[in-house]
């Protein structure tokens, strides 16, 4: 059974303007289209038979075991295609479900800031996380993890917001 390119749950312009319709379009046909490629190279060729009738999940969960030569290319194009699959869904526009955070990170904002918009508030008056920042005790609290040169708030929404120290 070879992999399929999934349609994406929304237009490509749905998440404009922070993504632009073009860049989407282009992840999508031919960024994600590559691993699906790759993946279903595998499985057609001579040493595909480990993971012949394997679902992603279970391709990725056996990778430990694959022969060394297929285990790169699974690993890689096979987890890649499995990442954006869960990529697409965990995103959308204003106005469906992952357009707020929700349930424990929502709290956590919440109880930090009083609100989203709050939140919001002080990260923009940070005005480039690219440049040097300190950032506040509040903001700090969000960050979950630590990374060369800065931390990351790592969203729901699928967004991560990148800040330097």
């Amino acid at each position: 059974m070879a992999f399929q390119l999934p349609d994406l749950p929304y237009a490509y312009e749905a998440l404009e303007p922070h993504i632009d319709s073009l860049t989407m379009n282009i992840h999508h046909t031919k960024h994600h289209n590559t691993y699906i490629t790759n993946v279903n190279g595998v499985l057609a060729g001579e040493n595909g038979a480990p993971i012949k009738g394997l679902s992603l999940e279970a391709m990725q969960g056996a990778v430990a075991t694959l022969p060394d030569n297929i285990k790169t290319a699974v690993r890689n194009s096979g987890g890649g295609h499995y990442n954006h699959c869960m990529f697409w869904t965990v995103m959308g526009g204003v106005g469906t479900a992952n357009a707020a955070p929700f349930g424990d990170l929502k709290e956590k904002i919440d109880s930090t800031f009083g609100a989203l918009d709050e939140m919001k508030k002080l990260v923009s008056r940070h005005k480039s996380f690219h440049s040097r920042l300190s950032l506040s005790d509040e903001l700090r609290s969000l960050c979950t993890v630590q990374h060369r040169g800065g931390y990351s708030i790592r969203v729901r929404m699928g967004l991560v917001v990148r800040c330097r120290r």
